[in-house]
């Protein structure tokens, strides 16, 4: 049976941004409790998870969780808390259960009032939504996971400047900015969740998360009044105040929010005694009125040294056609355009930071890489990526015998690690997070440059069984690699951009050569946060580097299962 000091493990009960979230019991006082591991080794995501349970320790109230130890097994950090029945508000969203008015009000209160007890202790949250938020069988509410939570009297800053984290959707003006934020940055949150589950319509919503950050700056929501208009007048100027651009313009606290709520549930109480429409018992519309169709985001003017940047590409694209053109030259790209944007369709993404697609996990820090001005090796794909052309393809000269070397045993612990992308820079900061993820693990990494047969980092997309297991045995590797990298940066404000990335893995077996898992992890796609930065570069770094670590979690995991 496994464990994590004397907590004995019952079952896994989900992935986060972090790591892996258990079930466990404690059989000194005989309680189920859940286990949350950090299994990313980079240091300042080790420092925030203790520093979340620093956090949480010290915060003892009956609408937050209680975390009961922190420790580490096998150079694995671990968190215990208690185990909590019951769903994430938002599945019960999702679900379109049918709530109360004060049911949801009650929800509301206890909600405030836990994050006003951690804003009276210095603590802002800094990620309040509904996938943070435990509906327990009595409706009692959790708060939970502080992973990203700021001490305001902390001199030690675990984010970068320009970073902001979280879920897009639920984050305040002041968040995607960049800059200092204080306890009214929850109290937007607070209402962003108020709002959707009032109206089951988030008030910013759209198609992309740059669409979606653009509506928080500069956007007000759909009236509450027109998509819930059974709901309380009272309960909709509490929340549009909460949702003010400016930290100024909303509560100064959530305690005249809860002295608000108070009173709403005085009214609901006189209405029901009087048989008022709008009682107590009245059920929050499941089918909400159709949003008004929001204004298009205006379109950003390209400055001169945009257009001068894209007649260069051009011109660089130009030369090298025709350097494909002339024989036995070789091509170089010294100023790659960036490539189209992540698609947001994809099935798989990193909200929550699960390997699968189940709302509210915890989201994976994230870090933007450091940037070398310095011109990068070209990493584009060739002309044909195929192994089968690769291994197939006849030679211009009459071939001499030589006798090659034995290719050394194949080793479990040993893969080839193919990063294909069209964009250098993915490749670059791709390769060097899977790199030291799988090393750390205890794997020998042969990267395609170094890779024996492996026809300069070619791609397996089209090749046969037989020319992928060629590649593995002839670098003595128990696995074949190919990751696929893309990236995208938009500007979000004059000087920030966000960053989008996609980074899909495929695991060849050397045993077989055929596909045994393909998997794909986005940052800045259907619903989950992107990377700002002040630079394009620092934006698109930060975004593969953040979808990467998720990536080698899952890389990691599956070869353990394939030894």
């Amino acid at each position: 049976m496994t464990t994590f000091g004397k907590y004995q493990v019952l079952e896994s009960i989900g992935e986060g941004g972090f790591g892996r979230v258990f079930r466990g019991y404690d059989p000194v006082l005989k309680r189920n409790v859940a286990i949350k591991t950090c299994s990313l080794h980079e240091a300042t995501m080790r420092e925030r998870f203790a520093r979340e349970a620093e956090i949480a320790a010290n915060l003892r109230h009956p609408n937050i969780v209680t975390v009961y130890d922190f420790g580490e097994q096998d150079g694995e950090p671990y968190i215990v808390q208690e185990y909590l029945d019951g769903e994430d508000l938002d599945r019960k969203i999702k679900r379109d259960d049918a709530i109360g008015v004060a049911t949801a009000v009650d929800w509301l209160r206890q909600i405030a009032d836990g994050l006003l007890f951690a804003h009276g202790r210095g603590v802002v949250h800094r990620d309040v939504k509904p996938g943070n938020l435990r509906v327990l069988p009595d409706g009692q509410i959790r708060i939970m996971d502080f992973g990203i939570a700021k001490l305001l009297q902390s001199e030690r800053q675990l984010t970068q400047s320009g970073c902001s984290l979280g879920t897009v959707g639920y984050l305040a003006p002041e968040q995607l900015r960049g800059g200092d934020i204080d306890h009214r940055a929850d109290i937007f949150s607070f209402g962003v969740v108020a709002y959707e589950l009032v109206a089951r319509h988030r008030p910013f919503d759209g198609d992309s998360v740059t669409e979606i950050m653009f509506r928080i700056a500069h956007e007000d929501p759909p009236p509450l009044r027109e998509l819930a208009p059974g709901c309380s007048p009272r309960l909709v100027a509490l929340i549009e105040r909460c949702l003010r651009k400016a930290p100024d313009d909303r509560f100064a606290s959530l305690q005249p929010v809860i002295d608000e709520l108070d009173a709403v549930t005085r009214e609901l109480g006189a209405a029901e005694s009087g048989g008022s429409v709008a009682s107590a018992s009245t059920v929050l519309q499941s089918t909400p009125a159709v949003a008004p169709k929001q204004p298009e985001q205006p379109k950003r003017r390209l400055s001169p040294s945009t257009w001068g940047f894209i007649a260069a590409a051009l011109f660089v694209a130009v030369l090298g056609v025709i350097n494909l053109a002339r024989p036995g030259q070789s091509t170089t790209r010294d100023a790659p355009a960036l490539p189209a944007p992540v698609d947001a369709g994809s099935a798989t993404a990193l909200d929550s930071g699960r390997s699968d697609t189940t709302p509210g996990s915890v989201e994976p820090a994230k870090e933007a890489a450091t940037i070398d001005s310095s011109p990068l090796p070209d990493r584009s794909m060739p002309a044909d990526t195929s192994v089968a052309a690769a291994v197939a393809a006849p030679a211009k000269d009459p071939p001499r015998r030589r006798v090659s070397p034995a290719p050394p045993p194949v080793s479990p612990t040993r893969v080839v690690l193919l990063v294909r992308s069209e964009l250098p820079i993915a490749a670059e900061v791709a390769e060097a997070a899977l790199t030291e993820e799988l090393r750390r693990a205890g794997y020998e990494v042969v990267d395609g440059a170094s890779a024996t047969g492996s026809a300069e980092g070619a791609g397996l997309a089209g090749g046969t069984a037989n020319g992928i297991a060629r590649i593995g045995q002839a670098n003595g590797a128990g696995t074949v690699l190919l990751i696929d990298a893309s990236a995208d940066a938009r500007p979000f404000t004059e000087q920030m951009f966000t960053g989008s990335a996609a980074v899909n893995v495929r695991v060849y077996p050397t045993s077989t050569g055929k596909l045994d898992t393909s998997k794909r992890f986005e940052i800045g796609a259907s619903g989950s946060p992107g990377e700002v930065g002040p630079t394009e570069s620092a934006a698109v770094s930060g975004a593969v580097k953040a979808a990467s670590y998720g990536a080698a979690r899952f890389l990691v995991a599956r070869l353990e299962e394939l030894r």
